[in-house]
């Protein structure tokens, strides 16, 4: 399934607060699809990074979902790193 997004649509969620810094939507193997950084802004992650964040959420939400159809939606889902 193709899902055809805007280029604007970066821009519009960085419009919604200043406290976003980088927008952006990727497929389902965590390929950037269009993105967008706010203005001035420095990136914290490497492109490189970047794309293998990018990855890890794609599997993080496809594993999700695969759960979701066994056990029914969650109310709410925290996703959090230890070290």
């Amino acid at each position: 399934m193709s899902i055809n997004i805007p280029d604007s649509a970066p821009r519009r969620l960085l419009e919604i607060d200043e406290s976003i810094k980088f927008a952006g939507f990727t497929d389902r193997s965590g390929q950037k699809l269009v993105y967008e950084y706010r203005e001035n802004l420095e990136p914290l992650l490497t492109e490189d990074e970047l794309r293998k964040q990018s990855i890890i959420q794609a599997q993080i939400m496809n594993n999700l979902k695969n759960l979701c159809l066994k056990f029914g939606s969650p109310i709410f889902y925290l996703y959090y790193m230890k070290k």
